[in-house]
């Protein structure tokens, strides 16, 4: 367990693709970065190839600088389930690459996921098509005033899935008027 071991800490520059290398055992990284505003550029792809068993990326990246991330950046993780915060308040993302979380199949956990990035303008149709098992996309995208496109039609998912708020004044999306209530 490494929760919140840099948080706060005011370290900046990019993350190194080396960080976790040694780390194999590693189950959870929770707000590992959490509020790390001077952590910038792009999160290396590579950063978790050797961590096979984190199940929980809990609000690593949260409140971070960062600009850019690269889509194979969860794809050696496949049975992690926990993705809730990862990306809240990344005022400086703008986009989020194809296939992001394509291989995390065990995926259950969404929430706040994106929520607060100001600069967000667009994301993949495809960004959660893998994720089936997954429940919660609770505030989302929750605030994320630029994005454009068409809102990914998670609430058709089926029973139980829980999409309160997902897209909070996202009113840039093309069909925002057709999304349920309570999803917006």
């Amino acid at each position: 367990q490494t929760h919140t071991m840099f948080s706060d800490s005011g370290i900046k520059g990019e993350i190194s693709s080396n960080l976790f290398k040694n780390n194999e055992k590693l189950e959870s990284v929770n707000y590992m970065f959490s509020g790390c505003e001077n952590i910038t550029g792009t999160i290396p792809g590579n950063l978790f190839d050797n961590n096979l068993n984190i199940k929980s990326f809990r609000g690593i990246f949260r409140k971070c600088g960062i600009s850019n991330i690269e889509s194979n950046l969860f794809s050696k993780n496949t049975i992690a389930t926990d993705f809730v915060n990862v990306f809240r308040e990344c005022y400086n993302l703008k986009s989020i690459p194809e296939g992001l979380f394509e291989k995390n199949v065990e995926a259950s956990l969404f929430n706040d996921c994106f929520r607060e990035c100001e600069s967000l303008e667009s994301m993949p149709a495809n960004l959660f098509s893998t994720n089936t098992k997954a429940t919660n996309y609770t505030e989302t995208f929750y605030s994320c005033k630029k994005l454009k496109g068409i809102a990914l039609n998670l609430w058709n998912r089926g029973e139980g899935i829980i999409g309160t708020k997902c897209f909070f004044d996202c009113t840039g999306l093309s069909n925002y008027e057709n999304i349920p209530d309570d999803w917006k």
